[in-house]
Order: structure tokens, then sequence, then C-alpha cells
């Protein structure tokens, strides 16, 4: 589902498909699905590997120019060996430091680490079971954004809009958030293998 698709299943849900009588415009609702994105990411991350060249004795390398970077989980060289030979490193903000004595030859090393998920009018990196839990989350805080925006004004809905549009809003935003939790401490439990780095 790309971004286009995304921003009118969130309109169908909100009932907001009049064209003529729009509450939200699309630059709103995809800053509300921006959101939700970037909130579920922090839960449930998109996990990604890269190859970084490398020179003999290459031992600090930046991470600036991964795209969306959160976790570096694994470094791996040589990049061809099997079982895959994995190695000590330490991260801090956008900085790799190798730390084992032996150090890469010149050629690549390979980075498994998780991003932030990406949605575009062409593509997405967002799993399809994932998909109408971002709209939901949209769909929450748009909702805030019209209780807060409805206040003080005459509405055809009464005097009460304020309030529909905050109670559907929290209800949104606790089911997305409760789905986060639940979800992500799934993706919690690992099995890993405890290796000694090549001497």
């Amino acid at each position: 589902m790309n971004l286009v698709e995304m921003r009118t299943l969130v309109r169908r849900d909100l009932h907001d498909e009049d064209e003529a009588n729009r509450r939200w415009t699309d630059a709103e609702l995809d800053r509300h699905i921006k959101h939700a994105l970037e909130e579920l990411s922090r839960s449930i991350p998109f996990e990604t590997e890269c190859l970084i060249p490398v020179t003999d004795g290459d031992r600090e390398f930046t991470l600036s120019t991964l795209e969306g970077f959160i976790r570096l989980q694994a470094v791996e060289y040589p990049i061809y060996s099997y079982p895959p030979v994995f190695h000590r490193f330490d991260c801090r903000a956008d900085k790799l430091k190798l730390l084992d004595d032996i150090l890469p030859e010149a050629g690549y090393i390979r980075l498994y680490y998780s991003a932030a998920h990406t949605m575009t009018e062409e593509n997405t990196s967002l799993p399809s079971y994932l998909e109408d839990l971002v709209a939901i989350g949209a769909e929450g805080f748009a909702s805030l954004e019209w209780a807060v925006f409805c206040v003080n004004r005459v509405n055809s809905g009464g005097t009460d809009t304020p309030k529909v549009f905050e109670a559907i809003g929290r209800e949104r935003l606790a089911y997305f958030r409760n789905e986060l939790k639940r979800l992500c401490s799934r993706n919690k439990v690992r099995v890993n293998t405890f290796f000694t780095p090549a001497v």
C-alpha cells in the first residue's frame, strides 16, 4: 500500500470522502500518516542490511548515510563466509567502531540494522499486516487535530462536536498504542547464536 492508497483508506474510515467538503487536506492527512508511521517504527522497525566499503584496517565508520537508521544489530565480515562471521562493535549516535583485533580487509562489511519505515506515493517498506494499524493511528491523530480546530466554531454537529472528535481520537490512539505494545513484546524474543570472533 502506497501513500495515496493509505490516504484513501484513512479518508474512508473517517467518512471524509466528499471532495467538495473535506475536513482534512491531503497534506494534513499525510502528516498524520507520517506521525503514525514514525511511532510504529520505534516499536516495530524495518529490518534491513547494507554493504559498506572499507580499506585495509578500517575500524571506524559513519552511519549517517543510512536512511532512517534506528539501531545496529550485527556486523559481518568477511561477507561471503559460511557460516557467517559476526564481530563485536560499539555504536554511539551515528558512529560505528569495530572492537575485534581482526579488522576487515579491503572490500566490504555487511551491516544488519533497524530503520524507520518509509511510505511514498510509489511504494512502502510497511508489511501488509501493519497497514490497518497505521491507518488507525493516523485517524486518531487526525481526529484529535479536528477536535482542537472546531473548538469555538459553529459546527453542524452542534456544541458536542469537539468532544466527539476527541473521544474518537483518543479511542483510536489507545487501540493503536496497545497493539504496538503487544506486537513489540512478541518481537522482543529472538533466537540468536553466541559467537566467538574469528582469530
